[in-house]
């Protein structure tokens, strides 16, 4: 197991710091825990304001805690109190937030921490009771194991730190706990219903609103669905729906194995994010499609992509897919009707291609012209 910071802030009198690591973890060592039991990672880092060095340790138990009906990957952040230089002084008051996440195989993005479901907030005087902070459970156990490349996972973890009194930590609890406050209310009988496929499935018109601007425009109006506390949707699975409702009260999807057997609740799921503006489910969504993507289903994932123009980086994974892959995928079934229903999707593929092509032999003639040139200056200079 290895570790490597991949950036770490200057020494300096600073309100606020930011770091972020990488380990690289072997299966061996990932699998061959039990329930509770963790892997250490340490790591060093600066809190404001003076930049004082403070060191840390990741705990992370890949097959869960102990006792836990729902099994999940558990990381848990710990403060070595008993290495901070000044003991006898007091901590600095700052606000701590980190997020983390096991790097997918064909992930290219840097990890952002504002989408990150990892996302945690903490502050230091926290740390006057406890030494260990758990920074949430955003992956099923044996759900990641898949993402190894070589043998080895690798986890990415980020840290920011900046100077925050103790009020903003009862504003940060006061919300955070206010936002959990829903979860309890979760097939409770609500004030409206939503109705699909025969299915009802009560909620509480103060989350819809929230959540959604189509909601709260629905309901501020004078509309059919106002007036009888009831939304019909019928362009939509009654599971998508059911996923979409449980993720408005948890703000994540379910701690569930995702496959490409999921691939319809999925794009259902895209769908009504797009429909209701539900931004945040959206992040979720591709993510997940962009882990259980294949050469069976990255044609149907394409559609959606450009149906959708999601675009950006997302369009450019499986773009980069398709062209590792397009021996296989030109003699699937449906890459015939792909070929016959979406003559711009290919078009566009096609010159992306051939972009690429063009790119990549002038770039091999100016290295041969490079060369050459070295070649003849050498003889010259014989």
């Amino acid at each position: 197991m290895s570790s490597s910071p991949l950036s770490f802030p200057t020494p300096s009198t600073c309100a606020s710091f930011s770091s972020m690591f990488s380990w690289k973890i072997s299966l061996e060592d990932w699998t061959e825990l039990s329930e509770g039991q963790a892997l250490r990672l340490g790591f060093e880092s600066m809190i404001p304001p003076d930049g004082k060095k403070v060191m840390w340790t990741l705990k992370v138990c890949p097959k869960g805690m102990l006792g836990e009906e729902r099994k999940n990957v558990v990381v848990i952040l710990r403060f070595n109190k008993d290495d901070y230089d000044d003991k006898d002084e007091a901590m600095p008051q700052f606000q701590i937030e980190t997020a983390y996440r096991i790097r997918k195989s064909c992930e290219t993005r840097p990890m952002d921490m504002s989408k990150c479901r990892s996302l945690y907030s903490i502050h230091s005087s926290v740390f006057e009771k406890t030494h260990n902070i758990y920074l949430g459970e955003s992956y099923p156990v044996n759900s990641v194991e898949h993402r190894a490349v070589d043998g080895f996972l690798t986890l990415e973890f980020e840290m920011k730190t900046h100077l925050a009194p103790k009020l903003q930590l009862l504003s940060t609890v006061c919300k955070q706990e206010f936002l959990s406050n829903f979860e309890q209310f979760y097939q409770e009988a609500g004030d409206v219903k939503i109705v699909c496929g025969g299915r009802e499935f009560s909620c509480h018109k103060l989350l819809l609103t929230s959540q959604s601007p189509v909601f709260k425009a629905m309901f501020e109006t004078d509309s059919k669905e106002k007036q009888e506390n009831c939304v019909h949707i019928a362009d939509c699975t009654p599971e998508a729906v059911d996923e979409f409702v449980f993720f408005l009260y948890f703000a994540m999807l379910r701690p569930t194995i995702y496959t490409s057997a999921d691939l319809e609740l999925l794009l259902g799921l895209v769908h009504l994010t797009s429909k209701y503006q539900v931004e945040m489910l959206m992040a979720s969504c591709l993510d997940v499609l962009m882990d259980i993507m294949d050469v069976d289903n990255v044609l149907q994932i394409m559609v959606v992509v450009d149906k959708y123009d999601i675009g950006g980086c997302v369009l450019e994974m499986v773009s980069d897919f398709m062209k590792a892959n397009i021996a296989v995928i030109v003699n699937k079934e449906d890459w015939g009707e792909f070929f016959v229903n979406y003559p711009s999707l290919v078009k566009d593929f096609i010159l992306n291609m051939n972009r690429e092509l063009i790119h990549t032999k002038d770039a091999l003639k100016t290295e041969k012209e490079y060369h050459r040139e070295v070649r003849d200056t050498i003889t010259i200079d014989e």
